[in-house]
């Protein structure tokens, strides 16, 4: 016995890079280290999807540069400036 499966529920086939790089060549994979997640939203050990070419909107999450470190924040226009590093376009988190 299966499961049953919904109409138009499954693809066909499922192509990662059409679904996840909008920007294939500015858009990098990175492992959110322990020190870099400032945002709740993150955890260690997730795989962010960061695209250089995207232009970060208001509390987009977003990998910036503050004191010579990568850090993933939410980006708010109204703070002191900081470098904007790339746009966090998704995140993957395994299960434990």
């Amino acid at each position: 016995m299966g499961f049953p499966i919904p109409g138009n529920a499954i693809e066909q086939s499922l192509d990662l890079n059409k679904r996840l790089l909008k920007h294939a060549a500015s858009t990098f994979v990175m492992q959110v280290e322990p020190m870099m997640a400032s945002d709740d939203d993150v955890c260690a050990g997730d795989l962010l999807i960061v695209d250089r070419a995207r232009t970060a909107q208001s509390q987009s999450l977003v990998v910036a540069v503050i004191e010579d470190e990568l850090v993933v924040t939410r980006f708010d226009p109204k703070e002191a400036p900081h470098e904007v590093w790339g746009v966090v376009s998704a995140f993957i988190r395994e299960n434990p």
